[in-house]
């Protein structure tokens, strides 16, 4: 049996490889502009420094969204354009001002709406370290763990390496299953 997935894995490699270069024309290559790091960190370089700006404070871009005190923010601003904030963690909106008193803090409403998404979506990467955590106790401790057991299942010898692809096989089967049995069930149950 282990002879025979061998050629198969190799062939479906090579047949993969010219697969991946035909569609390599139709990748969107995007040139890297940046850290997302250094606009964080410069976000809230910001923020501090014009919190505790005795002039920053009087001149910090206004999160009102009504036309009234749009028409009038666009009359007293000049230098930039109306710049359309959003009131969610509204403590980075300090970090955008009229006139910046320290040039390099300078920072544009569409950094501090991007440190936003980031700040937004931070828990979803925290809750995922348990499962990382998981994943990897499965994923090392397990193919020790089958060294010292039998691994054999009537005539056929399982290698204990392998023994790490049966979650994997169990969560392809498992999600689709939830997907089109699970959820409609639970849809139709609840009237939703």
């Amino acid at each position: 049996m282990g002879a025979l997935v061998s050629p198969f894995s190799t062939l479906a490699f090579f047949i993969s490889i010219p697969i991946f270069l035909l569609g390599s024309t139709f990748y969107r290559i995007k040139g890297p502009l940046g850290s997302h790091i250094t606009t964080i960190c410069k976000v809230l370089a910001a923020e501090i420094f014009n919190t505790f700006s005795i002039n920053a404070r009087n001149v910090a871009v206004s999160t009102n969204s009504s036309p009234a005190s749009n028409a009038l923010q666009n009359k007293q601003e000049d230098d930039k354009p109306n710049e359309n904030i959003t009131e969610d963690l509204s403590f980075l909106n300090k970090a955008v001002t009229k006139k910046s008193t320290f040039p390099p803090s300078e920072v544009h409403a569409k950094q501090v709406e991007e440190v936003k998404i980031v700040f937004k979506i931070f828990p979803v990467f925290i809750s995922t370290i348990m499962l990382n955590c998981c994943l990897a106790h499965l994923s090392t401790f397990s193919v020790q763990q089958a060294a010292t057991m039998n691994t054999r299942i009537g005539s056929l010898q399982v290698p204990p390496a392998s023994l790490p692809v049966f979650p994997v096989i169990f969560i392809m089967v498992l999600a689709p299953m939830y997907d089109h049995v699970i959820i409609p069930f639970c849809k139709k149950d609840n009237q939703n």
